[in-house]
């Protein structure tokens, strides 16, 4: 490249620029910038190439010269230009002004210049006056004014501290921005404006009251912006600056917040916005004047919060504050995820500016902050009135702050005119027949309600105060707090007036019982406010209360015992022992008593369930609960005990583990004696119940502990139970669930022989299923995790042998090796499918096919989520891991035998129908995931299975797999919609029979009816079917099921809406 080729690359670049071919335009203007930086071309010698173009006649030409020039200057290094270069631009394109044409590329290139290093202080003047002067923002367009506002942006990020030292330059650069800003429209362009705004406010200082022009700039920069406000704006379609309506809001409050000497306009300006009926306008408003209570100076706002709280109580005074809950722990909710349109958020706002409000005057200000609110607020707090909700809210919120300000409100709140009347020892009993409010010192039944409320608002400014005091890390100044507070000084009288509005009010007045009683748990929760006795106490109430109530005919559904066992649940964790003794033994007593009644022991059951919620309470239970077990109890009672030490277990060690180590010492044994001595047969739920309960304890026993625990279950040496390897024994489903439990690390001595014992009772229960099953899990188990051993000649025997039980076994074996992906089941599988799809044997075919479900089913013994969905099995606090089973294992197998099932269903030799109903009965069991990315290959065979007419299994798994395929892959279902819809329809309302038998059942009806709402829903287009369908659906409507008339109802909707 050299000098004599400028003029070419000049051309190349005017022809190139404006079109599509960017990058071309881009590269002729870096070999321009790179002969520049080489000093091959100077920079009189380029502008003297340009300058036949930059003098054109031809708007166009000369417009891309200038375009050329910038493009240059922008990829040349910032150091390269002199000073004479870049005063010498500066002058020529100071003189292009009014060149209307190339305004835009002499804006640009100015604002190039400003970015290099030898550009002097002396320019900035010179281009902020040409641009005050000779630049109307009004004849220009979006694109030109952006240009203008980069000039004054790169001015400032380049030159900022010569601004900042000459008070003449920093003045007009502060006129210039008010003549670009004022009237600007564009969203790009108010983004910059008020990003300056807030660079001027945060940059320059100003003193409106000594200088004249200092306090018409307040005024204009304060116009420029709040103009705006509140801002509205709908991105265009492909928006290509992606410019949204939250970055205009947020960079406009930002704005407003910016300069404290705006307080004078903003404070007044934002209140009067407040009057708008619009909570999208209000809610913005609140949280510009938020943000600038924060931002602004305790000065200012020392001067200011007086206007700003009349506002706010405004705010609070007028509105309905229904949606603040005494009984919460939080005065509000958090307010970032309520929608802006709602009214309930402009409360919670008001809520938070009077505290910052609060938290930011100094102490003198604070103080008559103080005595003005109370002062104002005590007219509604004298006597009951409307607004003494609003009242306690704006009190308590202030109370939260510090432990002054909460010490001054509550004893104003409890001084002998407000709250102390009622609560003193001259107050006279409430008197809750009472009704009418016959004087200001009597409370009736809805006074008492409002005033339990205002109580706990109190309550929970306390938690607030010690949460902030606690956070600072000094425990000195939190325990000075809670040893000698204001409330505290109350704490006598409030318990008598809560205890007595509790026990003595009307049992129909289960709201006021129910308030009473949240707040009574409040001041338990209350750090160090309540001594063990006082909480005793209120536990003994509680204690009356339960006893009362469960005397009464559908108590477990009773407001009051609910609100109770709420609490206890709150306070559980560091008031167990009193919860135990006041509340446990007094229920356990019940439950003795009710052993005659089942119903009534369920429910104290149920009820003592609900109460645990930690491992503490639920040890000292199972030791109360397990020495009243004994043989001669009801099964239907023990099944009862055990199934709510499954729910309590699984609950609790969902939110925090606990280890169990001591439970099989104790618990585990009476446990299983219970069951091996009952005086009645236990069934074989309450038996596999047990297993359950037992397996879980297991799991979270420590790792190591394991063996031992397989040692003793093997040599029959806890609970009295048999050797069910040696005799057939209805206890075996229960040695499964210990089998499945233990970890898979542990040894099973003699396992080999174990297998051939069970192998020979399998085959001696040929008559009784059930049993035989038992034991058919039993070897899987015993295969599946003890046993290493190679298994192909074991297979391989019973592969050979012709009857059902070796057939079984050898079925049973096979899951028990593909489970952990064991290369000789995943063989055997692959020939049971062979003699499934070749076999000629009809009665071996159906054999198999059915028997493929039980190698795809999830039985609890392989399956942790089946008794503890909620834990996470790979994070147990013991350590254990107990399952021998691969996590993709379904994935893996449906995969290898699924072609070889499609290739025998699109057969029409082989009984294709058989492999068909295989693929419905594994499809069944498995996952929507593991489904999904073959539903292009298994649809044909969905649509074959929905015409036929004799199986329930095929035609539901076909719905099921159609209805998973039009949620997942809307465009392989498209071009069958026209023989769907109508067979859909067919399946739904229509009585389709096999001689007696209807095939299409409830289940049917609903899985056609959802897959016809999703059709309807996801695809376009259907309109021609919406006569014929609603014609059919008439039939739907008389159905016998109401989930199906249901149904119908709904698709009718979705047709009508079409």
């Amino acid at each position: 490249m050299s000098i004599h080729d400028v003029p070419t690359l000049i051309n190349q670049f005017i022809a190139s620029v404006g079109t599509a071919d960017l990058e071309t335009s881009q590269a002729h203007a870096l070999q321009l910038s790179l002969l520049l930086a080489s000093g091959e071309l100077s920079l009189l010698q380029f502008i003297q190439n340009l300058g036949p173009s930059l003098t054109s006649d031809n708007d166009i030409i000369r417009s891309k010269s200038l375009n050329c020039l910038s493009a240059t200057l922008e990829q040349l290094q910032k150091s390269k230009l002199s000073k004479q270069d870049i005063n010498v631009l500066v002058d020529f394109l100071l003189n292009k002004f009014d060149d209307k044409i190339c305004l835009q590329y002499v804006l640009i290139t100015i604002s190039l210049l400003v970015q290099f290093s030898n550009f002097l202080h002396e320019n900035i003047d010179k281009v902020l006056l040409k641009v005050l002067q000779e630049y109307d923002p009004k004849k220009n367009l979006a694109k030109v004014r952006h240009e203008a506002f980069q000039i004054l942006q790169q001015i400032y990020d380049h030159h900022n501290e010569y601004l900042v030292k000459s008070h003449n330059s920093s003045d007009l650069f502060v006129k210039t921005f008010i003549h670009l800003a004022t009237g600007e429209k564009d969203p790009r362009n108010l983004l910059t404006s008020f990003g300056l705004n807030i660079t001027i406010n945060s940059t320059f200082t100003f003193d409106p009251e000594g200088n004249d022009l200092h306090n018409s700039f307040m005024n204009d920069l304060f116009d420029v912006c709040f103009c705006y406000f509140p801002i509205s704006f709908t991105p265009p379609a492909n928006d290509p600056y992606k410019i949204t309506a939250d970055d205009l809001k947020l960079k406009l409050r930002a704005c407003i917040a910016s300069q404290t000497l705006f307080a004078k306009d903003s404070f007044s300006s934002l209140i009067e916005k407040l009057t708008s009926t619009n909570p999208t306008i209000r809610n913005d408003v609140l949280k510009t004047l938020l943000q600038c209570v924060e931002n602004y100076s305790t000065e200012t706002l020392e001067e200011y919060w007086l206007t700003i709280w009349n506002a706010l109580k405004f705010e609070i005074l007028h509105n309905d504050v229904s949606m603040f809950k005494s009984d919460s722990d939080l005065l509000y909710p958090a307010y970032d995820s309520i929608d802006d349109t709602d009214d309930t958020k402009c409360l919670i706002l008001t809520l938070v500016i009077v505290q910052k409000l609060a938290q930011r005057l100094g102490d003198v200000q604070m103080d008559n902050f103080l005595q003005t609110i109370k002062g104002e607020l005590k007219e509604n707090l004298v006597k009951a009135k409307d607004k003494s909700k609003q009242s306690v809210l704006l009190l308590s919120s202030v109370a939260s702050l510090s432990i002054h300000s909460f010490n001054l409100i509550v004893s104003f709140l409890f001084s002998i005119e407000i709250w102390g009347k009622y609560i003193s020892n001259e107050y006279r009993a409430p008197n809750p027949a009472t009704e009418l409010d016959v004087s200001d010192e009597t409370l009736n039944v809805s006074m008492q309600r409002d005033l339990v409320d205002n109580f706990g608002f109190v309550f929970t400014a306390y938690l607030e105060l010690i949460a902030r005091i606690s956070t600072s890390s000094n425990t000195q100044y939190l325990e000075h707090f809670t040893m000698g507070n204001e409330l505290s000084h109350c704490k006598d009288h409030l318990l008598i007036f809560l205890g007595q509005l509790l026990m003595t009010s009307s049992n129909l007045e289960k709201t006021l019982k129910s308030k009473t009683i949240q707040q009574l748990v409040k001041l338990i929760k209350i750090h160090q406010f309540l001594n063990d006795n006082e909480v005793n106490l209120i536990f003994g109430y509680f204690g009356d209360i339960i006893d009362s109530i469960i005397k009464t005919p559908f108590w477990e559904k009773d407001l009051v015992l609910g609100e109770i066992v709420t609490g206890l649940t709150q306070v559980m964790d560091t008031h167990e022992q009193l919860v135990i003794d006041n509340i446990l033994a007094n229920l356990l007593i019940h439950l003795e008593s009710a052993q005659g009644d089942f119903d009534q022991f369920e429910r104290l059951l149920n009820l003592i369930g609900k109460i645990c919620v930690n491992h503490q309470f639920l040890e000292i239970l199972s030791i109360r609960l397990s020495n009243k077990l004994n043989p001669g109890i009801e099964t239907k009672l023990f099944q009862s005990i055990v199934e709510l030490f499954i729910d309590l277990i699984v609950k609790i060690q969902a939110t925090n583990q606990f280890l169990m180590n001591s439970w099989y010492k104790s618990f585990v044994p009476r446990i299983l004696t219970t069951l091996t001595k009952l005086e009645v047969n236990p069934d074989e739920y309450l038996i596999d119940r047990c297993g359950d309960l037992v397996g879980l304890i297991i799991r979270f026993i420590e790792k190591s502990k394991h063996q031992a625990i397989l040692d003793d279950f093997l040599q029959c040496k806890i609970g009295g139970l048999p050797n069910v390897f040696e005799q057939p024994h209805q206890l075996v489903s229960l040695i499964n669930k210990i089998l499945a439990n233990v970890d898979k690390s542990v040894k099973f001595e003699q396992v080999e022989q174990a297998e051939e014992s069970v192998t020979k009772l399998i085959y001696s229960l040929q008559s009784d299923e059930f049993l035989r099953i038992q034991y058919l899990q039993t070897l899987s188990i015993l295969v599946n995790k003890f046993d290493t051993s190679d298994q192909s000649s074991k297979l391989e025997k019973y592969y050979g042998k012709k009857d059902f039980v070796s057939f079984e076994i050898l079925i049973w074996l096979i899951k028990a090796l593909i489970l952990r992906t064991d290369r000789v089941g995943i063989e055997y599988l692959g020939k049971l499918i062979d003699d499934l799809t070749t076999s000629q044997d009809i009665e071996v075919k159906h054999v198999i096919s059915k028997s493929l479900t039980i190698l795809f089913i999830d039985l609890k013994i392989f399956d942790n989520t089946k008794t503890t969905s909620s834990i996470n099995a790979k994070k147990l606090i013991s350590k254990v891991t107990n399952l021998n089973v691969k996590l993709l294992y379904k994935q893996q197998v449906f995969e290898l035998i699924l072609p070889r099932l499609i290739e025998n269903c699109e057969s029409s030799e082989n009984h294709p129908e058989i492999s068909l109903n295989a693929l419905s009965l594994i499809i069944e069991n498995i996952s929507t995931k593991i489904l999904s990315s073959h539903l292009k290959e298994i649809l044909p065979l969905v649509l074959r299975g929905l015409a036929v007419k004799d199986s329930t299994t095929i035609i539901k798994s076909s719905l099921s797999t159609l209805k998973i395929t039009i949620e997942e892959s809307q465009s392989i279902i498209q071009p069958h919609l026209s023989t769907l819809i109508p067979s859909l329809l067919n399946w739904a309302t229509k009585v389709i029979r096999t001689g007696n038998v209807r095939i299409n059942s409830e289940e049917i009806r609903i899985l056609s009816l959802r897959c016809l709402i999703l059709i309807f829903t996801k695809f376009n287009g259907l309109e021609r079917y919406k006569a014929s369908a609603l014609n059919e659906l008439k039939g739907g409507l008389d159905d016998k099921k109401r989930a199906v008339r249901k149904l119908c109802c709904d698709l009718r909707q979705v047709l009508y809406e079409l």
